[in-house]
């Protein structure tokens, strides 16, 4: 099979009596969700994080959208969709990173503390849905606060 490419089908059974009639045409076309990408950096822009990652494999259906998840202090993760919607921002699906403002992770929809890594995770959508998300970062940028 060739990716991206659509195949036709239609079977039929046989059996003592003979051939049974074929079965309506149906096609597949030879994809499927992309793949996770690596795991994503975090790195301090100005004010701002900055969420990168790869483009993944898109498995020959084109992506349409990104979906980042950010820890919050208890450990669940939370889709950030304000700053890093990956479906509605062609900045976001073209250019693969986002920017969330520090006061939003040391706020009270994340709740992270002076210290605490920004843990993120990505994963990409195509027309088959999401693929896999990315590992969980372990390393990357602190959260700080501003100046007094």
């Amino acid at each position: 099979m060739n990716p991206g490419q659509s195949y036709q089908f239609r079977v039929r059974a046989h059996n003592n009596h003979g051939w049974g009639s074929y079965s309506p045409s149906f096609t597949i076309v030879a994809a499927s969700t992309p793949d996770a990408p690596n795991t994503a950096t975090t790195t301090i822009e100005n004010q701002f994080v900055r969420i990168s990652w790869n483009e993944p494999s898109s498995n020959s259906a084109a992506l349409d959208g990104y979906e980042v998840s950010i820890a919050h202090a208890n450990s669940s993760f939370i889709i950030e969709s304000t700053y890093c919607d990956g479906f509605s921002s062609a900045v976001v699906l073209t250019s693969a990173y986002c920017l969330v403002p520090m006061t939003v992770l040391n706020g009270t929809k994340y709740g992270l503390q002076l210290g605490d890594i920004v843990r993120v995770s990505v994963r990409a959508h195509n027309a088959y849905g999401y693929g896999a998300a990315s590992p969980v970062n372990s390393a990357g940028v602190a959260v700080q606060t501003a100046p007094g």
